[in-house]
């Protein structure tokens, strides 16, 4: 990996209060020279998508739950893992975690809807569902 070099443009001036600078030029300063590692670099996709994503709008139907998500074109209900818990007294958790990256490039203001059936994710019909996903929109 190449180092990043940083140049410093802006110094303390040693006879002034800690509250003030003086500029300098990039010449009066040498380098630094900074190796960035992957702890300094944004982290892993995986990591990133380990949270719920925000919800555009979802429908609780007695088949089916459809959830509208942010979409350049290509995700789909594959694009996402649904972590589903029982909460007891015929209600259950789910939770919508993006998987996959959407690298398309369509312009999809309202984004994708998706339709995951109750009977494929063990979710009884009737039972009381409670999406943890934050909705935004």
């Amino acid at each position: 990996m190449q180092p990043l070099i940083i140049a410093v443009i802006a110094a303390m001036s040693a006879s002034a209060n800690a509250s003030s600078f003086e500029p300098t030029t990039v010449a009066d300063k040498a380098p630094i020279e900074v190796e960035l590692t992957r702890s300094l670099l944004p982290s892993p996709a995986e990591d990133f998508y380990a949270m719920p994503e925000a919800l555009y709008g979802v429908m609780i139907l007695s088949d089916d739950i459809v959830v509208r998500v942010a979409s350049s074109g290509c995700t789909g209900p594959d694009s996402f893992d649904v972590d589903v818990a029982a909460l007891g007294d015929d209600a259950y958790s789910v939770a919508f975690r993006r998987v996959e990256v959407d690298h398309c490039r369509a312009l999809l203001i309202d984004g994708a809807e998706l339709r995951f059936s109750r009977t494929s994710l063990g979710v009884p019909p009737g039972a009381r569902v409670v999406v943890e996903n934050a909705v935004e929109r």
